[in-house]
């Protein structure tokens, strides 16, 4: 009998679940990040440029979904990007936090 994927994955063993949920947020932020800078009309190459590292270094860091807040900032910023925070609801409340001035 065939399984959708929701069974599949409740099947699995814990560790497996953690992998398959950390490969999801890597492609998410991944994804969010190479879209931001299209939408800046960037290329990595040129955004590489802007950050002197390697192009390849760009790559990287919109694979990872693990990436220092230091770099992440680094990036929006040669993005253009001002004022960068983080927004976050904490027990029903918007909390708004500056990581940049």
């Amino acid at each position: 009998m065939a399984k959708n994927a929701m069974n599949l994955f409740r099947d699995l063993p814990e560790a497996a679940k953690e992998r398959a949920r950390l490969k999801a947020e890597t492609i998410i932020l991944s994804n969010r990040l190479a879209r931001l800078r299209r939408l800046q009309g960037l290329t990595q190459t040129e955004l590489a440029g802007k950050l002197h590292i390697k192009q390849a270094a760009v790559s990287r860091m919109e694979g990872r979904a693990d990436m220092k807040v230091s770099n992440l900032i680094r990036y929006l910023e040669a993005l253009g990007g001002e004022n960068i925070r983080v927004l976050a609801d904490i027990k029903g409340k918007r909390k708004t936090i500056p990581l940049t001035q």
